[in-house]
């Protein structure tokens, strides 16, 4: 019989600690390369010509063309000709990278709620159409937090029980211990003022702090702990966890002399926030890659005790927003100078799997 264990709670349920790693491993496959997340942006920003993406994300050509073409085989973009000669395509999102606006959406919430060193970063935010807050300005920029659809109460960690199915258990593979970078990925510099949600990038675009935090959910919060459960080497641990230390996800209780296997790792409210958008990518997760086995940790409401379905709302107005009613707008520099492009105005370029056409989502 599947038991129920409180999340971030000790003591950690080790089973579903190893599930949960397991499934988040197959979804960063996809997602979680700091390139990878900034292409998907600026997708959802209205961008569709390769050259725009150049410009825009200042990718390498090399590592641009490398991501478009992943986006493209993993079925997040299709390529469709806009110019038969000479011949050029543009990349539009399929339904599967327009199901992602839940996991941007609150990526760039996150990053206003908690600004960096260099103060609030506001190049990329979230525009809620037909949104009439009190102060009565339309399509302004907004903010969305995570909802319960069932009883439409705030969802915190806190609030969330697991459960691990042990059907789906069974069939989970075994754990797998493939190689990562032990440095993080440069193509996006954290430090730029101009590049969109910095810090939400350098979190979620790095494969082993994502595992981190995972853990860290799991009530895991000894630096043996962690290097256990993730099958990770001492040096790249440390260097993950001073990070997210640094970044303000996490907080050492030893003192600054004490060596960093001493002591305890703790989630701050920084790291906790961050507990939705790990709820939004394997919802995604499980909806759109069919190649994946779905996580057999499943998650709970405990105030309506209803299986959790994600519903974003609009902080200004309260009315859930979705991809058809939601717009990422992505401010640009161009010599130095910050422009402001409206690009939520057009609407989302759609394309149906089984079609060359694009069409358009109506709001």
């Amino acid at each position: 019989m599947s038991g129920v264990t409180p999340l971030a709670l000790p003591p950690p349920d080790l089973i579903a600690i190893n599930a949960a790693l397991i499934a988040v491993r197959q979804a960063a496959q996809v997602l979680c390369d700091r390139a990878t997340l900034l292409v998907l942006l600026y997708a959802h920003g209205g961008t569709t010509r390769y050259a725009d993406f150049s410009m825009q994300t200042g990718l390498a050509s090399r590592v641009l063309s490398s991501r478009l073409a992943r986006l493209t085989e993993d079925g997040l973009l299709v390529r469709i000709p806009y110019s038969r000669r000479p011949l050029r395509h543009a990349y539009h999102l399929t339904h599967m990278g327009v199901a992602l606006f839940d996991v941007l959406a609150l990526l760039v919430s996150w990053e206003q709620a908690w600004p960096g060193a260099g103060g609030p970063n506001d190049v990329a935010q979230i525009v809620h159409l037909g949104c009439k807050p009190a102060h009565g300005l339309v399509s302004a920029a907004t903010s969305v937090r995570m909802h319960c659809a069932a009883c439409k109460v705030p969802v915190s960690p806190r609030d969330i029980s697991l459960r691990v199915s042990q059907t789906e258990m069974a069939k989970m593979p075994a754990k797998s211990t493939a190689t990562r970078k032990t440095s993080q990925d440069t193509a996006v510099k954290p430090g730029d003022a101009m590049t969109p949600i910095p810090q939400a990038l350098a979190v979620l675009g790095d494969k082993w702090s994502i595992e981190v935090l995972v853990c860290a959910f799991f009530g895991l919060r000894q630096f043996g702990n962690f290097g256990k459960r993730l099958g990770i080497s001492t040096n790249i641990l440390t260097d993950r966890l001073e990070r997210l230390v640094q970044e303000g996800l996490l907080r050492r209780t030893a003192d600054d002399d004490d060596t960093h296997r001493k002591g305890l790792y703790l989630l701050t409210p920084k790291g906790r926030g961050f507990y939705a958008i790990l709820i939004a990518i394997q919802s995604w997760a499980d909806e759109w890659i069919h190649h994946r086995v779905r996580s057999p940790v499943k998650l709970r409401h405990a105030p309506c005790r209803k299986p959790l379905q994600p519903l974003l709302t609009c902080m200004a107005c309260g009315l859930g927003v979705t991809h058809a009613q939601g717009r990422i707008r992505i401010a640009m520099a161009a010599e130095k100078k910050m422009l402001t492009t409206d690009l939520d105005i057009a609407p989302h370029g759609l394309v149906d799997d089984n079609s060359s056409k694009a069409f358009t989502v109506k709001g």
